[in-house]
């Protein structure tokens, strides 16, 4: 039986395990693809590269900044793809803060390494505390195993990313969000602002108790 391909980007600092969870249920329907960011040397042949590694048509699911490359995927090849759900991810243009906040990362890279950055992102990874102290070891393990080529470039799309507005408004397929109520790093105005440019597309808003 033919299942329908999925393709599942990570954030900044992660790779496929972040989806471990998800991707052992969701492969009872679709045929899971889960892109890591090992062969990322350049924001400009990434992308096109990805493409040429991927089925004709496929789906697409982008976490935080994932979601972001997502939307250029979609953007170089809206023919191919079949739906698209962003997690805790947006299509706002870098502003003058994520600018700051991606320099300021870079160079802690650069002076201490990744557990530097680790640092500095991870307090608003999750609510709990009790979450972050379970999931620190993936956390720092992802962070450790990125190349340092491949998160400076990450840092770089993140910084100079435009509007993706234009290519969400002009996609004709469903497209779903998925972010928490109390998100610091995604907050709900940049999903409300999705669903501005367009209606149709379906949010899911979770709040504190509904995640496990």
């Amino acid at each position: 039986m033919h299942r329908e391909p999925l393709v599942m980007i990570p954030g900044t600092l992660c790779d496929e395990r972040i989806f471990a969870h998800q991707a052992k249920y969701l492969r009872k329907k679709f045929d899971v693809i889960l892109v890591n960011y090992k062969e990322l040397r350049s924001i400009q042949d990434w992308p096109t590269k990805l493409l040429d590694q991927l089925p004709t048509k496929f789906s697409l699911a982008g976490f935080s900044l994932g979601g972001i490359w997502a939307l250029e995927l979609l953007r170089l090849a809206p023919k191919r793809v079949n739906r698209l759900v962003l997690i805790a991810s947006n299509a706002e243009a870098a502003n003058k803060l994520i600018k700051k906040r991606s320099g300021e990362f870079w160079r802690s890279w650069k002076t201490d390494g990744p557990h530097a950055v680790l640092r500095i992102a991870a307090k608003n990874y999750f609510h709990y505390k009790y979450k972050l102290i379970k999931n620190s070891p993936l956390l720092a393990d992802m962070a450790l195993k990125t190349k340092r080529i491949s998160a400076k470039k990450n840092f770089e799309w993140a910084a100079t990313r435009t509007s993706s507005d234009a290519v969400i408004a002009s996609f004709d397929k469903p497209i779903l969000l998925i972010s928490g109520s109390h998100d610091r790093l995604c907050p709900s105005k940049l999903q409300k602002n999705i669903i501005q440019i367009k209606p149709s597309a379906e949010w899911i808003e979770l709040d504190r108790k509904s995640v496990v």
